[in-house]
């Protein structure tokens, strides 16, 4: 038996995406916050002296 698409209304179809690209939002920003706090956070180590200028660059 072949399934049935049933047709939802546009305003729920761009609530639901808006809501999706709000939750995508919200990763994303999460992780960004994640990497900018622990690039912040190597310069200010104690051992960063010892780095060479490869490794500094990097």
């Amino acid at each position: 038996m072949p399934v049935r698409a049933t047709r939802e209304p546009e305003p729920d179809r761009l609530r639901r995406n808006w809501n999706e690209i709000l939750q995508e939002l919200l990763v994303t920003q999460t992780g960004s916050q994640t990497v900018a706090g622990f690039l912040l956070r190597l310069p200010f180590q104690q051992r960063v002296n010892e780095l060479g200028t490869f490794q500094v660059s990097v």
